[in-house]
Parts: C-alpha cells; sequence; structure tokens
C-alpha cells in the first residue's frame, strides 16, 4: 500500500470568495477510497458519483465545466464523478454549491444514469 496523502485545492465559490476542498490520494496515483474504504464508503462514493453526474447533465454542465468550477483538473472531476475519489465534506459542500443542491442530496441513494456517448440525436 502507498503513503496517503491529501491534496489540497481550492474553487472559487464567487467573486472575491475561495472555498478549499481535498480529495484523498495515494502516492501510487490511485484516490484511497478503491482498495481501503469500507463497503459502506464505497456505496456512499457511489451516490455521490451518479448524482454529481445526474444533477451536472441536468444542468448542461460539461465535465471540464465542473472541473473548472471547482478548481481541479478534468481527471479528479471525473474520479469524482466515477466514485473512485474519496471527497471531504468541504468537497461536498463545494458540489452542492455549483449544482444548486443541499450537500446531503449528493449523498441519497442513487444509481448511476446510463452513459449516452456521442453526439445527441436530431428529433
Amino acid at each position: 500500500m502507498g503513503e496517503e496523502r491529501g491534496r489540497s485545492w481550492g474553487h472559487r465559490a464567487g467573486r472575491g470568495e475561495r472555498a478549499f476542498g481535498r480529495v484523498e490520494e495515494r502516492s501510487d496515483g490511485g484516490a484511497g477510497a478503491e482498495e481501503e474504504a469500507t463497503p459502506g464508503a464505497l456505496k456512499a462514493l457511489s451516490y455521490i458519483a451518479a448524482n454529481v453526474r445526474r444533477l451536472r447533465t441536468e444542468r448542461g454542465l460539461t465535465q471540464q465545466g465542473l472541473a473548472e468550477a471547482l478548481g481541479v483538473d478534468l481527471r479528479t472531476a471525473q474520479r469524482i464523478e466515477s466514485g473512485k475519489a474519496d471527497v471531504a465534506v468541504s468537497t461536498l459542500v463545494a458540489l452542492g454549491e455549483i449544482l444548486g443542491v443541499k450537500p446531503a442530496a449528493l449523498l441519497k441513494e442513487a444509481e448511476m444514469p446510463e452513459v449516452k456517448r456521442g453526439r445527441p440525436g436530431r428529433g
């Protein structure tokens, strides 16, 4: 197992306002959630991922747009949305602010929505 370390990042909550979050990562590049988290924690991360994806797409926000709003790189936003990043409470708060919901809404039981690849069909 790799040595654990945390990487802090900030996101702009509003003009001149700064909020901070934390995504736990291991020195081997993994996110602490995959191998070391309890089954209950993994389930919670899957609920967060499903709710973030659903809310992001409902609001017409791209993964890149979410990443920019959070102040993280695209890969980190993708790991959050796939349930592979162990996010801190401050990250849930930031996601809730960006997506327009209370942080608790991100923890509600949910299944990952179907991924539709490619361009939307014309109808």
